[in-house]
């Protein structure tokens, strides 16, 4: 990226902030009452008026006439409600940092998005619109190797399109193979990008240690932080620069609107922003900022009932005749109360990948023909229980394992009756 652009953003005192303030132990097993408090801190401004208000602003562009200071006069530009959602995301993450007695928001900003995706393309746009084309030629990305389908188009055909190479794909569960992608592309690495947790084998990258191989490098460490969100991990604690959201899912919590984020230094997003207003990469209304914003401070207590829901039915799958293996690894000292989620995957029995891949596809069709308690679809973050046959969805992930399926669970109904339903869908599925 521009030489310029990189000390601006990341300079020595983001980097002094950083080691010093944001990099802060947590002891997960404390009461989740902090989090909860900071989270859902009022920003003091008046919102239900705000949407009522048009998209553009006559009184605001009364003062633009007079010469007067003004800003936020059309919506795309910015709005009190988006300021206030923004404001909210940054307590979420960062909120910790009222403890020491700092105020986050006076070192760190956030954005929001049309999309997870969106926010996702728009930090890997900010990191390269600012390079020279004629410097663009050997640089790229570093990422996970697993991380969501369209994150590989975006960081890879995307960014060809503007003049640098695909990203390099890396396990980042291994720190020796990101010290040795470092090494071996000095001063061409971006940025590096991954998800703490991947999708769908629950595998996990340790944020600290990517922080203190990353920062040798100067190098910004950005984490795709969705699957987790800050109730179960804050990656600013752990040496991020960079946190991203799809809104989608869990912040919103319903799966009825689209919406991303997007995290760090106020410098960094102070300049993202003025490439959303002219590019009109931006929430599309007021309404569905306002509607993010009062979701977003529900957030532990939707998370604190996906999470027993999880533990609850993982350990029904683990004591199943009827499973090989169960993806939801104890990740203690790591997460709140060492959980991976609200995702768990799992293997089907059977002697042979071909009964495995059958026996998945039954399983789904089971699902399909009795819809209510556990439903056949995509995404996860919802008040449903959502799974998918990962080997018969048709996505082309060959390297996934036979027989493989992802649950997305839900708050509703509760686990019992959920565990209740999978065992009369496991004995249909295995029934002679």
């Amino acid at each position: 990226m521009n030489k310029h652009m990189h000390e601006l953003w990341f300079n020595d005192k983001w980097k002094e902030f950083k080691e010093t303030t944001l990099l802060t132990p947590e002891n997960y097993e404390e009461n989740i009452a902090r989090f909860r408090r900071y989270s859902k801190r009022a920003s003091g401004r008046v919102l239900r008026l705000e949407v009522s208000k048009p998209l553009s602003r006559v009184g605001q562009l009364g003062d633009m006439v007079q010469g007067k200071e003004q800003k936020d006069f059309y919506f795309r530009s910015g709005a009190g409600v988006l300021d206030a959602l923004a404001e909210k995301l940054v307590m979420a993450e960062a909120g910790y940092l009222l403890e020491k007695e700092v105020n986050p928001l006076e070192h760190i900003a956030a954005t929001t998005t049309p999309a997870g995706m969106a926010a996702i393309y728009a930090v890997a746009m900010e990191l390269v619109r600012h390079m020279p084309i004629k410097e663009r030629k050997g640089k790229r990305f570093l990422q996970g190797k697993t991380v969501y389908t369209h994150t590989n188009n975006v960081l890879g055909e995307r960014m060809q399109e503007m003049g640098l190479e695909a990203a390099i794909k890396i396990d980042t569960t291994l720190p020796e193979n990101v010290e040795s992608a470092l090494r071996e592309n000095r001063e061409k690495i971006i940025g590096i990008f991954y998800e703490p947790v991947t999708n769908p084998l629950i595998e996990y990258t340790d944020t600290r240690v990517i922080h203190q191989i990353a920062k040798e490098y100067c190098i910004p460490v950005i984490v795709d932080n969705t699957f987790l969100t800050p109730y179960l991990q804050q990656p600013f604690r752990m040496g991020a620069d960079i946190i991203v959201h799809s809104m989608t899912k869990y912040m919103n919590g319903e799966g009825d609107m689209l919406g991303g984020a997007v995290i760090g230094s106020k410098e960094f997003i102070d300049s993202l922003r003025g490439w959303q207003t002219t590019t009109g990469c931006v929430i599309q209304s007021p309404s569905l900022a306002l509607l993010l914003h009062d979701r977003l401070a529900m957030l532990s207590e939707r998370m604190k009932i996906h999470v027993e829901n999880a533990e609850k039915i993982a350990d029904y799958l683990k004591d199943s005749k009827y499973v090989q293996s169960v993806y939801h690894p104890n990740l203690r000292r790591n997460t709140r109360g060492g959980s991976p989620g609200a995702v768990i995957s799992f293997i089907m029995a059977g002697e042979d990948a071909d009964e495995q891949t059958r026996r998945e596809a039954a399983l789904m069709q089971y699902f399909i023909d009795n819809p209510g308690t556990i439903l056949y679809q995509v995404s996860l973050g919802d008040r449903e229980h959502l799974m998918i046959g990962e080997t018969t969805l048709g996505t082309g992930k060959s390297e996934l394992p036979a027989g493989l399926v992802r649950f997305a669970v839900g708050r509703e109904p509760k686990a019992s009756e959920v565990i209740e339903f999978l065992k009369k869908a496991f004995e249909h599925v295995y029934k002679k």
